[in-house]
């Protein structure tokens, strides 16, 4: 027959706050004072630091790029301008993004045809 043993029940308290037991018979600290303790070494986060750092980042890469913009006007090509609305439609991008994706497109096909 095999015994079941039984653990032994904890009844030390923790050397720090000395009023709850602790983790286990072979610790000396409660749960909460060992957290505590961990917390204490370690370096305290500068978030404030770093998100100041991100947004003068990502302001100096705006100013690199420099404007980018461009405005383009359908004025005598409304059959094109349909077109596109028709492929963004289908597609399920807003219009200026397909105006993007048909000039990327357009662009690889080029460097492709030149490379052959």
């Amino acid at each position: 027959m095999t015994e079941i043993q039984e653990k032994p029940e904890n009844t030390r308290t923790c050397e720090e706050c000395k009023e709850k037991p602790t983790i286990s018979p072979k610790h000396s600290l409660c749960a909460s004072c060992m957290a505590r303790r961990s917390n204490k070494n370690r370096p305290e986060k500068k978030k404030k630091d770093k998100a100041k750092g991100n947004k003068a980042a990502r302001q100096e890469k705006i100013q690199q790029r420099g404007n980018t913009d461009l405005t383009i006007e359908f004025g005598k090509h409304v059959a094109v301008l349909k077109e596109i609305e028709r492929l963004a439609e289908e597609e399920m991008r807003p219009v200026p993004l397909q105006v993007i994706y048909i000039l990327k497109k357009y662009i690889k096909d080029k460097e492709i045809t030149k490379s052959v």
